[in-house]
């Protein structure tokens, strides 16, 4: 590196750090994260992502927001770390990103088997009880949770995202409104529009099931997407009002398939909307509230086939 401030700071932190070009490849490695891939730091040199992650697929979850994956040590082994992925600008480097990453304890009993088909098994299972719990609160919605996963993973598919991506997108759907357990649970059910008063309180969901799922074990940053999900792509959202990419795409499909199951539904003060009906508005809100690739996404794969959420409904 041209800067010596720079690379000694970058050097001596005790997180293991990985400065990584466009294409994800390693431009850098501090010692410690030579220590905990059990390489020389010059050695992770030009190596890729892929080969640093037990599924190379990983490497699309990354973002400013931690979550866990595994990781290939250099002997073959794998460890289970909490990841975050920052954007940066380094004078003399055409870099793009630090991966900081910090091993995470072994834990004891079922979430510590080697089989990561049974533990996202085990993962889903808990998802969808919390799900339940939600529509035993909200019986109006009954099956919205599933649906949303459902049309989330569709969207996500016809976006390109990778097949786990996509998954696991849709098992973050069916807890996208787990905060509803916190929300009185007559107005969810109001026969009526709610009063602005009563809007504020409903909207408080997104904080509490932030809450309810911050400590949640799981490759997406999960209760950050359940955070966003009802933000706007053109700003003006709750609860933080941030815009475009600042809100995590996995929050951006969820939102465009959270409107289109809701549109399509049967609502305790509305009667459901058709197709046509829902993409067209989803179209008037393309930019604003919306994703714009979501929402051509959902237009797209409609234009291929109108059927393709009789499956789902």
């Amino acid at each position: 590196m041209n800067d010596p401030l720079f690379q000694a700071t970058f050097d001596h932190v005790a997180e293991p750090l990985l400065l990584l070009d466009g294409d994800g490849k390693v431009m850098a490695a501090n010692p410690a994260a030579g220590r905990l891939f059990g390489r020389d730091p010059a050695a992770l040199l030009s190596a890729g992502l892929p080969q640093l992650l037990a599924s190379p697929d990983d490497a699309a979850l990354l973002s400013p927001v931690a979550c866990a994956l595994s990781f290939r040590r250099a002997d073959g082994s794998f460890f289970r770390g909490e990841a975050r992925r920052l954007h940066v600008a380094v004078p003399g480097r055409a870099a793009h990103a630090i991966l900081a990453v910090r091993e995470l304890p072994a834990q004891a009993g079922l979430l510590a088997d080697p089989d990561a088909a049974r533990l996202d098994a085990v993962r889903q299972q808990a998802l969808l009880a919390l799900s339940r719990v939600v529509e035993l609160r909200d019986p109006h919605t009954a099956g919205h949770e599933d649906r949303v996963g459902l049309i989330a993973r569709e969207l996500a598919a016809e976006l390109g995202w990778q097949e786990q991506r996509c998954r696991y997108l849709q098992m973050a759907g069916l807890v996208h409104d787990v905060g509803k357990v916190a929300v009185p649970a007559e107005l969810l059910a109001k026969p009526a529009a709610l009063t602005p008063l009563e809007y504020e309180v409903v909207k408080h969901h997104v904080r509490a099931g932030y809450e309810i799922l911050k400590d949640f074990d799981f490759p997406l940053p999960l209760a950050e997407i359940v955070l966003q999900h009802h933000e706007h792509f053109g700003g003006g959202g709750y609860p933080r009002a941030i815009q475009g990419d600042d809100i995590l795409p996995e929050a951006r499909v969820i939102a465009v398939a959270d409107a289109l199951d809701a549109m399509l539904s049967h609502q305790p003060f509305r009667s459901a909307r058709g197709l046509d009906a829902a993409l067209a508005e989803l179209q008037a809100q393309r930019g604003q509230m919306f994703d714009p690739a979501v929402v051509d996404a959902a237009v797209r794969r409609t234009r291929a086939s109108e059927s393709w959420l009789s499956p789902i409904r």
